[in-house]
């Protein structure tokens, strides 16, 4: 189930879906939709492990955008990953939290330890700037609105040939 997120309809109740796309190889962007809790943490987790490992020297941003849910099992999930990315020299952003998301961290003060943007594109460029100089071959910049938008074209293979990242 890695089609693009925002392509697709909203996740059903207790439904939970995720994708990712790797960035200049510095940077490892996952999007998800719909509730994190105990039941769908497991899928969460083992996407994490499988797509952001924080050995493999990329930060991660998480776009909690379309999350219409979050119990402690997630939280733990996010603490774990922040825990982990530090053990590496990586860290985790929380990019667009809903309203609901937001309402858990101010109350848990997760923010004061994992750092929260108000955009995807703010969070993006965090941890690019936090990932020193790039390792990748040099690109064009990307325009307003990117890289959420490029990331949909390359999936649908619509974006021009300078936009894509694989």
């Amino acid at each position: 189930m890695t089609r693009l997120l925002v392509e697709e309809e909203a996740p059903r109740p207790g439904e939970l879906r995720i994708d990712h796309r790797v960035l200049l190889n510095r940077v490892t962007l996952i999007a998800i939709a719909g509730e994190i809790d105990i039941a769908t943490a497991p899928q969460l987790r083992a996407y994490c492990e499988r797509h952001a490992r924080p050995d493999r020297g990329r930060h991660l941003v998480l776009d909690l955008t379309e999350v219409t849910f979050l119990d402690s099992s997630g939280v733990k999930i996010l603490v774990d990953a922040h825990l982990a990315a530090e053990q590496h020299g990586t860290t985790v952003r929380v990019a667009a939290p809903s309203p609901l998301v937001t309402r858990v961290f101010d109350v848990l003060r997760l923010g004061d330890h994992i750092p929260v943007h108000t955009t995807v594109r703010q969070a993006l460029a965090a941890a690019l700037a936090a990932s020193g100089p790039s390792r990748a071959p040099r690109r064009a910049p990307l325009p307003d609105g990117m890289p959420v938008e490029a990331i949909r074209k390359c999936r649908a293979g619509t974006a021009p040939k300078e936009m894509r990242t694989s």
